[in-house]
């Protein structure tokens, strides 16, 4: 089970509840996206490269340390501090 491309692109999430079964996260999934906090599943394995692409943090981001992350997951990413 997994997120497709652009699926939350440009969206303003302020809660998001990802399901146990989630186990990928595709290319571009999030790009441009703002978060107030997100939890990635235990389940994920694998998050694509630009998934997160220019995606807003306002809050906090929690991954699990198995989650298998491209180099480029995160690329220009911008974290908002209060």
């Amino acid at each position: 089970t997994g997120i497709q491309r652009a699926s939350f692109s440009d969206a303003n999430i302020v809660n998001i509840n990802l399901p146990n079964s989630l186990k990928r996260i595709n290319e571009g999934a999030f790009m441009e996206t703002t978060f107030n906090n997100l939890t990635i599943p235990e389940s994920v394995i694998t998050i694509e490269k630009f998934a997160f692409w220019k995606a807003k943090f306002n809050g906090t981001l929690t991954i699990n340390a198995t989650t298998t992350l491209d180099g480029r997951t995160f690329e220009e990413i911008f974290i908002i501090l209060q």
